[in-house]
């Protein structure tokens, strides 16, 4: 549950940086390191359940970046986001 009566299929993408992050009812933010390796997390789960119908929009907003070899790829906006 990401807030008190949101399920994860109600998650909005402002609830994901929000409530791992920042939350005051958060007692165990995370850093850095943790919030990439979840956010590929959710990313998945979110585009299988997008594919499945159970949610209608993927909370996990992308945006596209040049690789060093010219490749354009998508990567989640907040992955480079830290914890205070």
């Amino acid at each position: 549950m990401l807030r008190s009566g949101l399920g994860w299929d109600g998650a909005a993408a402002e609830d994901l940086e929000d409530w791992r992050l920042r939350a005051e009812a958060n007692d165990a933010p995370i850093g850095g390191a943790k919030w990439g390796r979840e956010l590929a997390a959710l990313r998945t789960l979110y585009d299988w359940a997008t594919a499945q119908g159970y949610v209608t929009v993927n909370p996990v907003r992308l945006r596209s970046v040049r690789t060093r070899d010219g490749a354009m790829v998508e990567v989640p906006d907040l992955a480079a986001l830290l914890a205070w």
